[in-house]
Parts: C-alpha cells; structure tokens; sequence
C-alpha cells in the first residue's frame, strides 16, 4: 500500500492507494479543499500512469469537498479514458457536492466499494 502526502504542509488529506483484482483503489480521507487537491491529483496522476482497466476513487472517509475537487476529479477522467475507466464512491456530503456540480451525470457514483468494483469472473 501506497501513501501520498504533500510535504510542505500538515496533512488534512491523505490519499491510500491499493490494488483491488484488476482495479486500483485511491481510498481519499480528511478535507480535500484548494490546499490539500495536489495530494489527491499527485496520487491521481500516479494511478493513471499505471493505466489500469478501473479506477476506483473512494471518497468515504472525505470530511469536507471543495468544489476544485470536481474538477481534479473531472480531469482525471479526460486523462484516463481512454484506458481506465474512473468510478467515485461517495456518500453524504461528498455525493451532494458531486450532486450539484452534476459530476454525476459524466462519472458513475457508487454507494460503496463492494459495488464500484469490478465483478470477478
């Protein structure tokens, strides 16, 4: 497991990175805002490198979502969609922000893990 940290400053987000099967999984905790997004897209563009078939953002542990957020969330889709498909998992404030920028008609939003992930088999 991977961890991505921004160094130049306290850490109000951190970004886990696993594999999942043929899915890599970015789990995203603490306050993603204008400060802390170069966590979230460092370990974003890191993923993507790996081009894997699914990429899962996990936003569960997310406490607060600055709309810049939306948009390294957004970017990351049109840099990778050609070889990774993004999925979001979010739930309560997360969802809602998503929700009102309307990410959720371009992404596909899952209520948990178990469902964004691909199925095996």
């Amino acid at each position: 497991m991977n961890t991505h940290l921004h160094p130049s400053r306290p850490v109000s987000c951190l970004v886990r990175v696993h594999r999942s099967g043929p899915a890599v999984v970015l789990r995203v905790d603490g306050e993603l805002d204008l400060e802390s997004l170069p966590v979230l897209d460092d370990a974003l563009t890191a993923a993507l490198d790996q081009a894997p078939g699914v990429l899962v953002v996990d936003l569960s542990g997310v406490e607060f979502l600055a709309a810049c957020g939306l948009r390294v969330l957004l970017q990351a889709h049109q840099r990778g969609c050609r070889r990774s498909q993004l999925r979001i998992v979010a739930t309560g404030l997360p969802r809602r922000v998503i929700e009102l920028g309307e990410l959720d008609r371009v992404l596909p939003i899952f209520p948990d893990l178990a469902h964004a992930l691909p199925c095996s088999g």
